[in-house]
């Protein structure tokens, strides 16, 4: 990951690498799993709010996430916890700049207000 020279958003690598599969990434305010959902990408906080475990490890059907040692599950999109829909991991918001997915670092789940 490397600071863009232009803006306050940070590269976290170019756009193929993201194709497939989930990506562990750290941030300054801490580690997010990065997901291809239907050729989108998504991005959520990396920790299990149950037991800790990287979320990135975990298995991804459609936009769902299921952490690999409890069992709890993600939707990647909304970062809601399903089954406990009050509680929601951060969601980051990324774009492409020049073949690069970039983040601002901004968690949208706290500027929504959506954190309990």
């Amino acid at each position: 990951m490397t600071p863009n020279a232009t803006s306050s958003l940070m590269e976290l690598g170019p756009l193929d690498r993201f194709a497939e599969g989930a990506h562990a990434v750290a941030l300054p305010a801490g580690v997010i799993a990065v997901y291809s959902v239907h050729g989108e990408l998504h991005a959520i906080g990396d920790t299990c709010l149950r037991c800790g475990t990287s979320l990135a490890s975990g298995d991804l059907a459609d936009a769902i996430v299921q952490c690999s040692f409890c069992g709890w599950r993600y939707d990647v999109i909304t970062g809601e916890v399903i089954g406990v829909p009050r509680l929601h991991t951060d969601v980051y918001a990324l774009r492409i700049v020049d073949g690069m997915v970039v983040s601002d670092g901004t968690c949208e789940t706290c500027a929504s207000g959506r954190h309990e």
